[in-house]
């Protein structure tokens, strides 16, 4: 039996802190519905299930089968095709697609802003290698892992105070059906 990869990767916890932070903050009520684009081994998934219905979304055969071991809901999909989309939204283009859903949107931003130049670098290594790899569950140096984690607990403290980054690796956001 495979040991979940995400155990060790502190650096999402820094991930989990910001969005709870967020659906908290945010997303207050009793019937909440989230959608976790990209669960990985489901993580988040089990912490966002104790204040509201969660399902969460991934292509990655390992981390759907980690998931459905902590009982969450998963589909497998990758997360673009299942949006319709093959590139990354800007924050305006995400805070317009919420808007034509018919959802209230709360807040939006940009994160992982620290490490958005090594994972660009990384991303273009990729396409030109032509990797195929489709899941970035593996390990990372304990130093470095402890390092980003750092750095992201202290960007999320910065996010969870109401600063909107102006660029980043990702995005992240809340919106609520009025």
């Amino acid at each position: 039996m495979k040991k979940d990869p995400q155990r060790k990767n502190r650096m999402e916890l820094s991930a989990y802190k910001l969005i709870l932070g967020l659906v908290k903050k945010f997303a207050t009520g009793k019937n909440l519905s989230i959608l976790d684009a990209g669960c990985g081994t489901g993580g988040l998934m089990a912490r966002l299930n104790k204040i509201g219905k969660t399902i969460g979304v991934d292509v990655s055969d390992d981390g759907l089968r980690l998931a459905r071991k902590r009982g969450v809901v998963v589909v497998k999909a990758s997360v673009d095709r299942f949006v319709h989309n093959a590139r990354r939204y800007t924050k305006d283009e995400l805070e317009r697609k919420m808007v034509r859903a018919g959802l209230s949107t709360k807040f939006v931003s940009y994160v992982h802003a620290p490490i958005f130049l090594m994972s660009l670098a990384r991303v273009l290594f990729e396409k030109i290698a032509r990797s195929k790899k489709h899941s970035t569950i593996g390990k990372v140096g304990l130093g470095l892992n402890r390092l980003a984690t750092w750095i992201l607990n202290k960007e999320a403290d910065l996010i969870l105070s109401g600063v909107r980054l102006p660029f980043g690796q990702a995005l992240v956001g809340v919106a609520v059906k009025e």
